[in-house]
Parts: C-alpha cells; sequence; structure tokens
C-alpha cells in the first residue's frame, strides 16, 4: 500500500474489508474516555498504511465461562489475543495478503505489587504459553510460528520511532547516538571549506533524524546532552563563531 498511487483503491479493497470483519469478530479492547471517565469507548486496531497494531486489554475480554476451569486474567487476555491475531492473520491472508510473521510481535503488559510499589511483570513469571499462528496457505500445509513475545522494556521500531510500554528511552538515545556519530564522519567527508554543505546536512539530512521521534518520548534536558553538546561544538564551527 506504499510507494505507489494505488494506495486508496488497495486500502478500499484489502484493507479496510479485513479491519470491518476484525470488528465484526474481534474482541475489543476497552478504555475510559481520558475527558470523560464515565465513557468508555472500543477499540480493535491501530495502525498507519501497513503497520498494524491489534489492541487487547482485560475490560474488553468476554465473560468468563461458568463451566470452564478458573482462569489468570493474564491467561483469559493472551487467549483472546491468541484468538484476535489468528482471525486477522485469516481475514487478511483470504483478502489476498500475507503476513510477514517474522516481523510480528506482540507485548503482553501486566502488573504486580512488591510491597511498595508497583512493576513491570516479567514474561517468564507470567507462566502461560507464547502466541503462536499457522499462516493460511492454500495447501493447509501452513507450520505453526511463535510470535516474537517482548518484555515490557524491549523497544521496537514504530514508525521511525523506537518505544517500550514502560517509557524507557535508551535504546532510542542508542538510536540517536548512532544518527550523530553518522552525522560527525559526514563532515569528516566535506571539504572543510564548503561550510555550506555542512550546514545543509545538518538541518536537512541530521535535525530531521533526531527530531522525528523525539514526539514519541518524554525526554529531559539532561538525557539530551550527550547528544546537543557535540552537535554545539560542530555548528560554532560551520557558522564561523568562536568554539570557546
Amino acid at each position: 500500500m506504499q510507494g505507489g498511487g494505488a494506495g486508496g483503491p488497495n486500502y478500499g479493497s484489502q484493507q479496510h474489508p479485513v479491519l470491518k470483519a476484525v470488528e465484526k469478530h474481534c474482541e475489543p479492547a476497552i478504555f475510559y474516555h481520558a475527558s470523560r471517565l464515565k465513557k468508555r469507548f472500543r477499540r480493535w486496531v491501530t495502525g498507519f498504511a501497513d503497520d498494524m497494531s491489534l489492541l487487547q486489554n482485560e475490560l474488553g475480554l468476554p465473560p468468563a465461562s461458568l463451566h470452564s476451569p478458573p482462569q489468570s486474567i493474564v491467561q483469559r487476555v493472551k487467549d483472546t489475543m491468541q484468538t484476535n491475531v489468528a482471525r486477522y492473520e485469516e481475514y487478511f491472508a483470504h483478502a489476498g495478503g500475507t503476513l510477514n510473521l517474522k516481523k510480528c510481535f506482540y507485548y503482553l503488559v501486566n502488573f504486580v505489587w512488591t510491597g511498595t510499589s508497583w512493576q513491570y511483570q516479567q514474561n517468564q513469571d507470567m507462566q502461560i504459553d507464547p502466541i503462536c499462528i499457522t499462516p493460511t496457505t492454500l495447501a493447509n500445509d501452513g507450520i505453526p510460528h511463535a510470535l516474537d513475545w517482548l518484555e515490557a522494556n524491549d523497544a521496537q521500531r514504530t514508525l521511525g520511532s523506537h518505544l517500550a510500554p514502560d517509557g524507557s528511552i535508551f535504546r532510542q538515545m542508542e538510536v540517536l547516538q548512532g544518527h550523530l556519530k553518522a552525522w560527525q564522519q559526514a563532515l569528516k567527508n566535506i571539504n572543510s571549506a564548503n561550510l555550506q554543505a555542512k550546514w545543509l546536512s545538518f538541518r536537512n539530512v541530521f535535525t530531521a533524524k533526531k527530531m522525528y521521534p523525539m514526539i514519541g518520548h518524554s525526554f529531559s534536558e539532561g538525557d539530551l546532552h550527550p547528544i546537543q553538546q557535540p552537535v554545539d561544538r560542530e555548528l560554532l564551527h560551520i557558522l564561523g563563531l568562536n568554539e570557546q
């Protein structure tokens, strides 16, 4: 759906019917409205182009059966996620698409009380099996594939920003440090007298890579100081100002 003029028709003919099927046949996540706490709303999917995230939480669980053995909330959420993901994969396959299961991952976020504070529960402590999907094939010979189950502090690249459910900034800082080193190396490859080219590389290349992911994070001034300090030193030289 990206990179061509057929994005709109493709979305209308493929992805939109899939999302409508998910809305009809899958359990949603239910959230309280931020400004009207007595109001609640349902959400099944968030997405941008071909990047889709299925949502599920405790409030959206179907009623527990009186005839089934009692299960933990974590187990019930996981089982519902398993069903929703399997149905999404099947609907998407029947619409002509194919999920790249190697790029699919999920978080299962739960909290435990330590006696003094709430902490994110480690995956291994939840004592449940991972989500496993058997891809839809014409010959019904799909091989079951376990999706990557990430910890709450494991940041993954999402629309250009590395985000983790617990708000950790460490992975994003590593990425920003990499952009800084690459830009500094690029400056060394530019003629030292060509200050205009250096300025354009800062404004049009490095600044875009630095600013874009920040919208998804809450950096402090101290967090960004290791990035900004060497940038200031380079800029003073580019602008012909005294570096002292």
